[in-house]
Order: C-alpha cells, then sequence, then structure tokens
C-alpha cells in the first residue's frame, strides 16, 4: 500500500517540479485591478500585465503603475534583473508585443483625452515613432473612455506582430454609448491601416493569434450581441466558433482564454456556460449553469472543425492559457478564482497528461492570455502577487526536464516513468 501511494504521488506531480519562480521588484507600486464585465457577473480582476520576449530569452512586461505612468521592463533571462525601464509619459500601457531583436510595439492609452496610440521602440529604448490610431473618423465616431475605475470597464487590448505587422485589437466605446471593438494594423514603417472600426458588439473578450505556417492572424471575440452570442473569427457570423446564451447588456455566457497556432489552424482555449445554445436573438438574464473549460479547434479557414471540453464539474472554471510544449500544449485553467491547475492535451484536444493542482507553486493573473513561449522553447507566465503592489513574478515552465512527446498510452511521459522505476529500485533495496 505504501509503494501504491508512493508511485501515486510521484507520477501526479509532473508539473510543479518544473516551474521556477524570480521574483521582480518594481520601483514603483502598479495600478492595480480593473473593475470589468466577466461571464454574468462585474467585479475586480488582476492588473493588467503584458509580456513578452526576445531571441535571447529576455523577459519584456508592460504595465501601468499606481501614478498612472505606462511602463516596459526588460528582465534578463532566467533572473530577476531588471536590465532596463522604458517610460511612457501621459499614457497607460494596454499592449506589448516584443520583435527577435529586442525592438517593440507597445500599445498606449491617453486616458485623458480616451485615444489610443502606437510606439515603436528599438531595442536600446528610442522611441522610433507614435501613431494615433484614429477612433474619430471612424463609421462610429468612438473613444476609449476612463470608467469611473480603473481599464476599460469591458472588453480587452491586444497587440501581436507577424509578417512585418502589428495587430492592434481594442474594444471601443462609440459617441452613441454602444460597445464595440476596432482592429488596426501598423507597419514597421509606421503605415496605418484600419481594418475595421466597429467589429463585434459588445466585445466582452478579445484575442489575436499568429500562424506561423499560414502567415496568418486570426482575430477572436466573445460578444453578447452582435453579431450574435457567442465567440467569433473576424467579428463575422460566418466565423462562429461557439454559441452560448448572453443578455445584450454586458453578461456573456463565456471568455476566451488564450490561443496558439496548431498546423496550419489554431486552438482556443475557453470557458463557456454548458451545453452549447442555438442563437435565437432572445436575451438570458439568469444562467442556467457553471463555466466549463474547452478546446475549440480552428482550421486555416478560421472555421471551427471540432470543441472538446476538457474540464467539466460542479465548479465555477476560468482564466484558461495555452501554450506549445514539443508535440503537445500546455493548457491550464483556474477555479472558483482561488485554485490554478496545469495539464496537457493533443492537436486534436485529447488530454495527455491529467490536470494538476499547482495552486502552491504558481498563479497568473484574470484573462490576460498568459502563457507565452520562450525561443528557447521554454514556456512563461507573469503574476502580481499582490495586484497593486511594487511585486511581480515571472514563472517559468522548463520543457526539457521531461520528453513533451506523447506515449502511446497517452498519459505518462518518459519523465514520470524514470520516477517510477527510481522509487521502485529504492524500495527493492530497502525490502532487501
Amino acid at each position: 500500500m505504501f509503494l501504491q501511494i508512493l508511485f501515486f504521488t510521484i507520477s501526479s506531480a509532473l508539473f510543479k517540479e518544473k516551474i521556477t519562480p524570480y521574483e521582480v521588484t518594481l520601483p514603483v507600486n502598479l495600478l492595480g485591478g480593473e473593475y470589468t464585465f466577466r461571464t454574468y457577473t462585474q467585479g475586480t480582476f488582476s492588473v493588467r500585465l503584458f509580456p513578452s520576449s526576445d531571441a535571447n530569452n529576455n523577459i519584456y512586461i508592460g504595465y501601468t503603475d499606481t501614478n498612472g505612468l505606462g511602463t516596459v521592463i526588460k528582465v534578463k533571462a532566467k533572473t530577476n534583473t531588471i536590465l532596463r525601464t522604458d517610460k511612457f509619459t501621459g499614457y497607460s500601457v494596454r499592449g506589448l508585443t516584443v520583435k527577435d531583436d529586442g525592438s517593440y510595439g507597445v500599445f498606449l492609452w491617453n486616458t485623458e483625452a480616451g485615444s489610443i496610440y502606437f510606439s515603436k521602440v528599438d531595442s536600446s529604448g528610442q522611441i522610433l515613432f507614435t501613431k494615433n490610431l484614429d477612433l474619430r473618423n471612424l463609421y462610429y465616431p468612438s473613444s476609449v473612455p476612463a470608467r469611473g475605475d480603473k481599464g476599460y470597464g469591458i472588453g480587452d487590448s491586444r497587440l501581436n506582430y507577424g509578417n512585418g505587422l502589428f495587430h492592434a485589437y481594442t474594444h471601443t466605446h462609440s459617441d452613441e454609448g454602444h460597445e464595440g471593438d476596432a482592429l488596426f494594423t501598423i507597419s514597421d514603417d509606421g503605415t496605418v491601416k484600419t481594418i475595421w472600426g466597429w467589429g463585434c458588439s459588445h466585445m466582452t473578450s478579445g484575442l489575436q493569434g499568429w500562424n506561423s505556417q499560414t502567415n496568418t492572424m486570426i482575430h477572436i471575440c466573445d460578444s453578447d450581441a452582435y453579431p450574435a452570442f457567442g465567440m467569433f473569427a473576424e467579428a463575422d457570423r460566418s466565423n462562429t466558433l461557439y454559441t452560448h446564451i448572453a443578455n445584450m447588456g454586458g453578461y456573456s455566457g463565456g471568455e476566451l482564454g488564450g490561443v496558439v497556432e496548431n498546423g496550419d489552424g489554431w486552438l482556443l482555449i475557453m470557458n463557456s456556460i454548458t451545453p452549447e445554445v442555438v442563437h435565437n436573438g432572445v436575451p438570458v438574464y439568469t444562467p442556467n449553469g457553471v463555466q466549463d473549460i474547452g478546446v475549440v479547434s480552428i482550421g486555416k479557414n478560421k472555421k471551427r472543425t471540432n470543441v472538446n471540453f476538457i474540464k467539466q464539474n460542479a465548479q465555477t472554471k476560468n482564466n484558461g492559457c495555452i501554450a506549445k510544449y514539443g508535440e503537445k500544449f500546455l493548457v491550464g485553467y483556474t477555479e472558483d478564482n482561488t485554485k490554478f491547475y496545469l495539464g496537457t492535451i493533443d492537436s486534436s484536444a485529447t488530454m495527455k497528461d491529467q490536470f494538476e493542482e499547482v495552486t502552491d507553486v504558481t498563479g497568473w493573473g484574470d484573462r490576460d492570455d498568459s502563457f507565452r513561449s520562450l525561443n528557447s522553447g521554454n514556456i512563461f507566465w507573469v503574476k502580481a502577487p499582490q495586484n497593486d503592489g511594487n511585486k511581480l513574478i515571472i514563472y517559468e515552465f522548463d520543457t526539457a526536464t521531461v520528453d513533451p512527446t506523447p506515449e502511446e498510452s497517452g498519459e505518462i511521459n518518459n519523465g514520470a516513468k524514470l520516477g517510477y522505476l527510481a522509487v521502485f529500485v529504492g524500495m527493492l533495496l530497502m525490502l532487501i
């Protein structure tokens, strides 16, 4: 019996031992949490942090401090040493993406004017140019106004890069009082193009994801009204990824987590009230179930090919995360906003390593597209444990210590097998 218990302990601890924390001390406290709509509720979620990295595995984190100063720090790889601090006076940071050479694009918000901007910064920290992403000349003149509390109040802002273009995707607020979203691209030389000025309405959460095989960016929203109730690529109902209940007033039955390339398509991790419903345009004012964690398989044409719910139970689950992990994908979620879990799936969204609770060694933010891949192949994420304090913790997940290639049995990888063998031999020696 003792041997069986010991075997179980070794085999179930696949993830905790692979996580290394690096605590970073900031010069000024963080801005703190933001008030926003979530799934059939409103409340404060974690401070907005925007992580990225360069080819040398240095980590960059965009944030806004307690004085409203937008900041980007560069942290030396595998340390807590801040190499450089870039400040953006008059702006808060709402997105960040770093290129291999250490130059980066940063998405900025002027909270006084309700306007948004994009700056490109070179590898030494010098601003090359700043462009106004003009919300006033859209079909619906819009802004991004500060609410009574910090933040947009609804929706997200994202900045991603691919094939010479930065993609800036953001919630907007029209002069008529409606909530939508807008998408811009900015080229490396500073040419700004409006892709659309009014997409999903209301955009309750948003994501972007690059595919390196097809050189294509996907833009995903969750909406409680238009184009329907659910999750959509390119603000288009013909690209419906999932449908759920909503009330057309800011309450949505689902929420986006993260998106990652998968062959010539993508995998989207999300949470939603189940089962899936057929959109009939009738608002639902009271939710009829709990949030479960699902993965949507998306083809290169941005159409859904499958959806698989990988965690279903009586607890509320959200903050899904996903990143490439060898031939598998590392996935995570939170339960009841207090417990954190990691597991792995394959390219068809089938569980390979069952979920393990990792609350005592790590955590991540609320709906912040947390997991990022390093050039080394490792995965990292960032959390502010006090939310409004001056501490950040970078968690790096080592993908090399255990072979991430799926086994035919589907559950146990090489590292766990070595653990079994070591314990078995040790126990035999003790018995002898």
